[in-house]
């Protein structure tokens, strides 16, 4: 099978469900801030208990009236049935302050010198001449100016980490391959033959963010990207003897991020984010397999560590839900090589006589051509002559689909 059927398939398949949970995510976000713009924007009848606006709704605060009926009767309750306490003449003006889509709600002086009671006259009896509402606290607006106040802000974001792999990508596929095509010389039978790249893995910073002013800011940030490739070929001897090879690349590695921000608002509920800056990466790889047959058995562990400088950077949109809080759809990119990775190497092998032979080898970590597969091997200062080879790169370049949260103070 060739590498672009394998390594670059299976990279193709994980972008697209990544960017597929990513759109799902996009497509929530969209909802719940329509469903917010729907209830701010909706006009009507104000209730009979007094409402917080949300989102700079306006809300009614008092009408004047004036009666338009020839003689308008005064209920003690928002019911026709129910006992009438007085009467206005067409003509007279009112104030209510409450008011449920049928009744307002006046006060009404029974008789000369009487009592001053509550009463309810009847929306059909009267015609509003003026209408005196309050605006309430507008959150998005509140968002915004946050936003672009002096201060600290902390965002925490997660997601899935496309990345190019290198030479520990081909290596270990051919060192996949070579055992296979290994097990196929000896006449074994495959019966499932799974590669996995080493393309991808999740990924997770966390950023403090200093806000200059309305648009620039400085941040200080950390990720943690854990990445594997789990190859498996399962075999059989003689249609009998079943047999699993494991071959598995793995890395961790950490980040630290020096980076200046731009903030744009688009919209009092919707910013823009651009950023970018230096970075400082370690990465831990490892390398194991697994190769057994009743008669034979291999095991190789690798492991090997590195640091580099790179970049990181990323533009987001974020969506505010209140004047603290906001979430973050974002797409990071990362430019981060490693040239030197040393470590050590154990090979291990047994025979039917169950004779054990056991190398081990400190150095640094090789990109070794030459045969039908390319490999990966530990070697000594020197060791490298008459070899075809050269210090293997670990390459973790390439994107990240993110999502996450803003936290203002």
């Amino acid at each position: 099978m060739t590498r672009s059927g394998t390594t670059w398939g299976i990279l193709e398949r994980t972008g697209r469900r990544a960017g597929l949970a990513l759109g799902v995510f996009a497509v929530l976000v969209l909802i719940v801030v329509h469903a917010s713009f729907a209830a701010a924007s909706m006009t009507g009848a104000p209730t009979m208990r007094a409402r917080a606006p949300f989102a700079g709704q306006e809300v009614s605060k008092e009408w004047k009236l004036r009666v338009t009926a020839k003689s308008a009767g005064i209920h003690r309750e928002q019911d026709t049935k129910s006992p009438v306490i007085g009467w206005v003449a067409q003509g007279k003006e009112l104030t209510s302050t409450v008011y449920d889509g049928e009744w307002y709600m006046i006060t009404i002086r029974t008789g000369e010198g009487g009592m001053v009671l509550p009463g309810y006259i009847s929306r059909f009896d009267v015609q509003v001449i003026e209408e005196k509402v309050d605006k309430g606290p507008d959150f998005w607006d509140a968002a915004a100016e946050s936003a672009r106040r002096k201060g600290l802000t902390l965002k925490i974001s997660g997601g899935y980490s496309l990345f190019s792999g290198g030479d520990i990508d081909a290596g270990a596929m051919g060192m996949f391959n070579q055992a296979s095509a290994t097990a196929m010389a000896w006449g074994f039978t495959t019966i499932k033959n799974d590669p996995k790249a080493f393309h991808a893995g999740p990924e997770g910073g966390v950023d403090l963010i200093y806000r200059l002013g309305p648009r620039f800011g400085i941040g200080l940030g950390g990720s943690y990207l854990n990445a594997k490739g789990e190859s498996s070929l399962q075999f059989a001897e003689n249609n009998v003897n079943y047999q699993t090879m494991w071959n598995v690349p793995a890395l961790k590695a950490y980040g630290v991020r020096l980076e200046a921000y731009y903030n744009a608002s688009l919209l009092p509920w919707l910013g823009l984010t651009a950023h970018g800056g230096p970075a400082y990466y370690h990465a831990d790889y490892n390398y194991s397999r697994d190769f057994a047959t009743s008669t034979y058995e291999e095991s190789d562990l690798q492991a090997a560590k590195g640091n580099t400088l790179g970049f990181h950077g990323g533009v987001g949109l974020s969506v505010s839900l209140n004047a603290k809080v906001a979430i973050l759809l974002e797409v990071q990119v990362r430019y981060a090589r490693f040239g030197d990775l040393t470590g050590s190497e154990k090979l291990e092998t047994t025979t039917s006589t169950s004779f054990t032979v056991t190398k081990e080898t400190s150095g640094s970590l090789y990109y070794v051509e030459g045969g039908a597969y390319p490999k990966l091997a530990v070697l000594a200062d020197g060791a490298t002559a008459g070899l075809n080879a050269r210090k293997a790169v670990l390459d973790i370049s390439g994107v990240v689909l993110a999502g996450g949260v803003v936290i203002r103070f």
